[in-house]
């Protein structure tokens, strides 16, 4: 219920609350405690008087359709939450300003309308998506601040579902991967020069899963900013990587970052828990085996 989100004035300074037609307190049209919060994964058409509190992840560029003759144009955003993903479609985009929503921000959305996926335009796992109207829907932006007073509700950055990295070779180059690991080795930060003429940074670095290993290349920003990160200690969870057609010193796929690529540093996610116990395991297990401890390598953790 969301009597769990009250009381009402926390909302209000979280942000604002946005009507289309203009913007006015939500409270003036809807009592929020009469409201039910449904988890994303929950979402079905038989739901009435809901709302979502997610992160949008993407807001896609608009598009245009013919409607009787007529010319109009939408736009669609992908919102996630602990429990699954979602694409939201606002078909008034004149009546809304595209540009409340951002990339990030968490969201308490009002009485969207519940549809089968249309599956032409929706590459989502969720077989049912949104829509926004003026007449009825509401989108409030919450503040990061607000949502750690609501206890127990945790909205993740991004949304992945991790494949195990003994996987990785059963792929085909140029699809996308979402893997996550313990950052076992770090190579030096190099400069490429691109077909376009700019030069960036590029970077090799290698994680570990109690399946295997994996090489990643980094471009760009995130080759730089990884030289803080922990070998042997940090976490590291990717969406959107790209199998590529290089292969590492093993012969073995590698994978790389573009442009949709994200990351999170030490993810609280149950996938990033079991790998740091199974490290621990293997690494308490290795060091009762020898007597010399600055002789353990990191690399011993993929051949157990």
């Amino acid at each position: 219920s969301m009597a769990s989100y009250s009381p009402i004035h926390n909302l209000s300074s979280a942000g604002g609350h946005y009507q289309f037609e203009n913007l006015r307190p939500v409270q003036s049209h809807f009592s929020i405690t009469s409201m039910i919060e449904v988890p994303i994964g929950s979402v079905n058409p038989y739901r009435t008087r809901m709302c979502i509190l997610c992160r949008i992840v993407r807001v896609n560029l608009p598009v245009s359709y013919d409607r009787a003759g007529e010319d109009k144009w939408c736009y669609s955003v992908h919102a996630i939450d602990s429990s699954g993903e979602i694409r939201i479609i606002i078909w008034e985009p004149d009546l809304f300003d595209r540009a409340i929503f951002q990339v990030g921000q968490v969201y308490l959305i009002g009485e969207p309308t519940v549809r089968f996926a249309d599956m032409r335009h929706n590459k989502l796992s969720n077989e049912y998506e949104l829509s926004l109207t003026p007449e009825r829907s509401y989108v409030c932006p919450i503040s990061e601040t607000q949502l750690k007073t609501w206890s127990q509700i945790t909205i993740p950055t991004f949304r992945m579902v991790f494949d195990p990295l003994e996987t990785l070779p059963t792929k085909t180059e140029d699809t996308f991967f979402d893997g996550i690991g313990l950052l076992i080795s770090v190579g030096a930060l190099t400069w490429k020069k691109l077909v376009n003429g700019e030069v960036t940074g590029h970077r090799i670095i290698e994680i570990w899963d109690a399946t295997g290993t994996c090489t990643i290349i980094l471009w760009s920003s995130l080759a730089e900013i990884c030289a803080d990160w922990k070998i042997h200690s940090d976490i590291l969870a990717f969406h959107n990587l790209r199998v590529c057609a290089f292969k590492d010193d093993n012969g073995s796929i590698a994978l790389t970052t573009t442009t949709s690529t994200q990351h999170q540093l030490n993810p609280e996610c149950k996938e990033a828990t079991l790998i740091r116990h199974q490290a621990e395991s293997i690494w308490n297990d290795l060091k009762d085996r020898s007597d010399d401890q600055d002789s353990l390598m990191p690399m011993q953790l993929s051949h157990e």
